[in-house]
């Protein structure tokens, strides 16, 4: 379990420690950090152990592949002119930190280094390449994670979808979703019943759930060669997949996109805890999207229960809401919010100014 982070000048997270536990809810202003600290602790895990389900090849000790594109660190650091981002966890003694310097000219360079078991170690890239694989195999890096960041998304969780694998398992924002339940009720039908039971404690109106047969077009874009010239061409190809059905009391069976956003954002994250290759931390973003305030409650207590029934899995959320602050304990709670110089503290509940007037808020202004 990781029990305390670092991060310096990574987004508006300037220079910040704080404590977690296997439940910690992280709460605060829209804009304000909250998915920052969810991203920092992802990135930590990347390096550890690769990419999410339907990201790039395999990037396990190869930073200067995982941090290109979209997520090259320059696009991160809270000041460019600091030259350097650093994260690190820790799990009791043991320490796991990653540091990118992005100036100078071998940058970006990145050292990693590691305590684990009393033992000392460590590897700049790129400079000791070759010895990734002795410095990532060191076992006691299992101690953080693997780690999964959910940003669910119900038009994608609706979606039909296909196996492109042996074992397939739900990508970020839902991928898979369909085929992931199908290859489950396969396998372990009772589990199913055990989701839907879960699923019904948030929704009452859910009775069932199936997942028929369905074709999923998807679209491939491939480079041709004309007359020494690179020509893109757009085929179409289809491929036989699940698609997702409720039943909704009276109504029947309703085809995934015709179902409360609610419905297939709990159902999501139900599956990953309970489902095939379940990450030891899970780390949720925006809690409360979609849920009234008493479904809220319920989808902490199925949290719970998770947490009961693995000792191995850590949960941490972000949410916007004060509301969520009577669904948790103090000691479970961290506060984003701005410091003086506009870059963002993260707190203890007990000491943060406003948590009194938080919890002293009515629901319905919540």
């Amino acid at each position: 379990m990781i029990d305390r982070v670092a991060i310096q000048n990574f987004k508006s997270l300037r220079d910040v420690t704080f404590g977690m536990g296997r439940m910690t809810a992280v709460v605060g202003a829209n804009a304000g950090g909250k998915t920052s600290i969810l991203q920092a602790l992802r990135f930590l895990d990347a390096m550890m152990r690769g990419p999410h389900p339907g990201e790039e090849a395999h990037v396990r000790g190869r930073p200067g592949a995982f941090f290109s594109g979209r997520r090259a660190l320059e696009r991160f650091a809270s000041r460019p002119d600091d030259g350097r981002i650093c994260l690190a966890a820790a799990s009791g003694k043991d320490r796991f930190s990653f540091e990118a310097t992005l100036e100078g000219p071998n940058a970006p360079i990145f050292r990693f280094t590691a305590t684990l078991g009393g033992e000392d170690s460590a590897l700049t890239i790129p400079d000791e390449h070759g010895m990734e694989a002795r410095f990532f195999g060191q076992p006691g890096l299992g101690a953080f994670g693997p780690a999964a960041l959910l940003r669910l998304d119900a038009r994608v969780l609706a979606e039909p979808a296909y196996a492109t694998g042996l074992a397939p398992m739900l990508g970020p924002a839902g991928e898979h979703l369909p085929v992931v339940l199908a290859d489950l009720a396969a396998v372990n039908p009772d589990h199913i019943g055990f989701l839907v039971s879960e699923l019904r404690r948030v929704i009452p109106t859910v009775r069932r759930i199936r997942m028929p047969r369905a074709e999923v077009v998807h679209t491939i874009v491939e480079p041709v060669t004309i007359g020494g010239e690179v020509y893109s061409r757009t085929t179409e190809r289809r491929e036989w997949g699940h698609g997702l059905e409720v039943e909704m009391g009276d109504l029947g069976f309703l085809p995934a996109d015709l179902v409360g956003e609610g419905v297939l954002l709990t159902l999501g994250l139900l599956t990953v805890l309970h489902g095939p290759g379940a990450p030891r931390v899970v780390l949720f973003d925006d809690l409360e999207r979609g849920l009234h305030p008493r479904a809220l409650a319920e989808v902490v207590g199925c949290m719970r229960r998770a947490l009961d029934a693995r000792s191995d899995l850590q949960i941490v959320c972000t949410s916007h809401s004060p509301a969520v602050l009577r669904l948790f304990s103090e000691d479970e709670v961290r506060v984003v919010r701005p410091g003086d110089d506009g870059y963002a503290r993260v707190l203890p509940l007990a000491s943060d100014p406003e948590w009194l007037r938080w919890r002293r808020l009515p629901s319905d202004e919540a």
